[in-house]
């Protein structure tokens, strides 16, 4: 019987005797520890990086649209919060419909007004 040394995870350089079956489960387990190990790392990595690429475009997000971030936030938080009371929720949509439409015949009233032929049409 052969004696293998090989270095650790931590660099520590062991001596394992192969005795059979039992060293080369031993073995086999260490390499999937290693590999699992590994995996770990890739996964913490690019899970870094995702969230890095998403807060940059949240970011981006709530600097050119903030009511529109401010809306998906708020359906986002509403979804995860399992919901309100139906009585509640009808309110606030209604309330938000209300705004929004106000929003928008403002929007339109206001590019009709700066319309050049809307203006001289009414005279």
């Amino acid at each position: 019987m052969s004696d293998r040394t090989h270095n650790e995870g931590n660099g520590a350089a062991t001596s394992h005797a192969a005795n059979g079956p039992d060293a080369s489960r031993a073995a086999r387990l260490q390499r999937h520890g290693r590999r699992v190990r590994q995996d770990a790392r890739a996964l913490a990595s690019g899970m870094e990086q995702a969230v890095g690429e998403i807060e940059a475009v949240l970011c981006e997000q709530m600097e050119c649209r903030p009511y529109m971030a401010l809306a998906v936030a708020s359906g986002v938080g509403y979804v995860a919060g399992g919901g309100i009371p139906s009585r509640l929720t009808r309110v606030i949509i209604d309330m938000g419909t209300r705004i929004a439409i106000a929003f928008v015949a403002q929007q339109l009233g206001g590019a009709r007004a700066a319309m050049p032929h809307a203006s001289a049409g009414r005279e």
